[in-house]
């Protein structure tokens, strides 16, 4: 049992008796206060985007009462140990990941900065509290992407949402954040057996295991976004809708087909092919167009453009097969 509990520590060399300055913490935390508040103020007041100004300014407002009652309780230069400034760097992870969470959340720009705390506590603290305060920076964002792809996928399961979502930012961040928490789960278990066993080489395996988990990861990220990357056509459901639209239009003698391409998740190009009846005129035809774009806007505001091609279905036939 002691056996384990020393391994357990996970602290060598140098780092036994890990001290940090407290005063330091204060102050990148009062930096991390201003500039919070500042940009909350400024992208609702100044740039017109509708935050909740209330609740984001509380959570700045509670790092900097925490901050105003730890310099009030030791007044004297004081020096933080391992878990004592663990504790305060995992703070300062939460509070980002609330904050990031009512403002935007995987959205936002500042989502970066959460690698602040955890960037601190690799320089000062021991492996143990670098790999915890890591699983909890992991976690947070896993939360956050989670929530939102929740939000997205409906009635859907999340694997076959993955399958036919067109916006690969959500479903990117939630596997990134599983791969790296269960690399984290690794990382601990190498270290733990080469304590244990007094075998650095299951330090080694456990290095291995996290680049082939990694690796996996971005082969099934990377098939997943490729023809999102070079143009996704929109979904058979989607298509069939337009051909039906199109085809409900007087001077429509047949709606022949469409190509669709999307721009991005709600931006699609809508390429129609169409026969009009032989008597249309052209300000007939014209007209026709706009009545078909006021239908498909009103049924499907992602499609952002339409480009109609007048033609029979049997040049429309001719012209597929050469695709």
């Amino acid at each position: 049992m002691a056996r384990a509990r020393e391994a357990l520590n996970l602290q060598q060399g140098p780092r036994t008796d890990v001290s940090v300055s407290l005063r330091m913490l204060v102050l990148i935390r009062w930096v991390a206060v201003l500039g919070q508040g500042a940009t909350i103020l400024f992208v609702h007041y100044g740039l017109g985007f509708v935050l909740p100004v209330e609740s984001a300014l509380a959570v700045v407002a509670t790092s900097a009462a925490l901050n105003i009652t730890v310099t009030w309780l030791r007044r004297r230069p004081a020096r933080l140990g391992d878990r004592e400034a663990a504790l305060y760097l995992a703070y300062d992870i939460l509070q980002l990941g609330v904050l990031l969470l009512l403002t935007g959340g995987l959205h936002n720009p500042f989502a970066i900065l959460m690698l602040a705390p955890v960037t601190v506590s690799a320089t000062v603290l021991s492996r143990r509290s670098v790999l915890g305060l890591s699983a909890l920076f992991e976690g947070s964002s896993w939360w956050v992407a989670f929530r939102h792809f929740r939000r997205r996928k409906g009635s859907l399961g999340f694997m076959e949402a993955v399958l036919r979502s067109k916006d690969p930012t959500i479903f990117t961040v939630l596997f990134e954040d599983s791969a790296a928490l269960i690399g984290l789960a690794l990382a601990f278990l190498g270290i733990l057996a080469a304590q244990l066993l007094e075998e650095p080489v299951f330090d080694g395996v456990a290095s291995i295991a996290i680049g082939v988990l990694l690796a996996l990861t971005a082969i099934f990220l990377a098939q997943e976004t490729k023809s999102l990357l070079i143009g996704e056509p929109a979904s058979a459901r989607l298509q069939k809708s337009v051909l039906e639209l199109v085809a409900k239009d007087p001077a429509i003698q047949r709606a022949n087909g469409v190509l669709t391409v999307h721009l991005a998740p709600d931006q699609i190009v809508v390429a129609l092919s169409a026969e009009f009846k032989d008597q249309m005129r052209t300000p007939e035809i014209e007209a026709s167009v706009e009545r078909i774009e006021a239908a498909l806007a009103a049924a499907h505001p992602e499609i952002r453009m339409l480009f109609v091609k007048p033609q029979t279905a049997e040049k429309w036939l001719a012209r597929r097969r050469r695709l």
